[in-house]
């Protein structure tokens, strides 16, 4: 048994085992209960067995559906274009770090952690030493 947690598709493996049925009927229970705002997305609950072709060709299908309903979601195109913009500063950001403490000598490690943060601070706020704006 595992912790269950709010999915966008359910999925109860190994549906040809005893059980498996028993879980689908109480996921569908709890299902009933949850409120969906209008246009939300619902997860649908499958069964699965690497045995039944049919059941992980429903689970492709799912998967499909839910990638399309993604795609028309205005809250969803926002947050993968802010996920994305973290993405490349913090990327930029641990190139830039990498850099300068390849630069600093053995001075600069001797120096109090507080000290250290401070002065790579102060080095990636000079505007003399930011790399070249990427095109």
């Amino acid at each position: 048994s595992g912790i269950m947690e709010m999915a966008d598709i359910f999925v109860v493996n190994k549906a040809d085992l005893p059980g498996a049925q028993r879980m689908v009927t109480d996921l569908r229970r709890i299902a009933t209960v949850t409120q969906h705002k209008p246009g939300a997305w619902i997860p649908p609950i499958l069964l699965t067995a690497s045995t039944q072709t049919e059941s992980i060709q429903g689970l492709s299908k799912a998967i499909d559906e839910h990638t399309a309903w993604l795609g028309q979601s205005e809250v969803h195109r926002k947050n993968t274009a802010i996920q994305r913009a973290r993405y490349r500063l913090k990327r930029h950001l641990e190139l830039r770090l990498g850099e300068l403490l390849k630069s600093k000598d053995t001075d600069f490690f001797s120096q109090p952690m507080v000290q250290q943060v401070d002065d790579i601070l102060d080095t990636l706020r000079t505007p003399s030493n930011a790399p070249a704006q990427e095109a």
